[in-house]
């Protein structure tokens, strides 16, 4: 299942009102989420580790060979950043036992999508 988050910074402004489904509180801590790779222990739910990104992370990483392959990257789906935001995107391996970050590579826009590994390369489609 693939999950899109739409937002802009007024909505955290909105005030929904009392009984609303949707609130600030919830919306902040989805675009906090989005800020770091995090791994999740599959018969627990229990954090395993948290590493913070430069750049949201957007789509379900790829894991292969012990790595955790996460796309990165600001703007909206359907168009780069804009002023004052300069747009940016990357790749990040991470180690899949500790979170710690092997490798990044910056792009110029950017990523979209879950990364796919084979043949010993990580194939990835950005904005740029």
């Amino acid at each position: 299942m693939t999950t899109a988050l739409i937002t802009h910074a007024a909505c955290l402004e909105h005030d929904t009102g009392p009984g609303h489904p949707e609130r600030i509180a919830r919306l902040k801590s989805v675009l906090q989420a989005m800020s770091a790779a995090v791994c999740l222990d599959a018969a627990t739910g229990r954090e395993l580790w948290r590493t913070p990104m430069e750049l949201p992370v957007w789509a379900t990483p790829a894991a292969a060979n012990g790595r955790i392959f996460a796309a990165l990257g600001n703007g909206r789906l359907t168009k780069a950043a804009e002023p004052p935001e300069r747009p940016a995107g990357g790749l990040a391996c991470l180690d899949a036992n500790s979170g710690a970050i092997r490798w990044s590579h910056p792009f110029e826009g950017a990523a979209f999508g879950q990364p796919a590994v084979a043949g010993g390369c990580v194939f990835l489609g950005c904005r740029d």
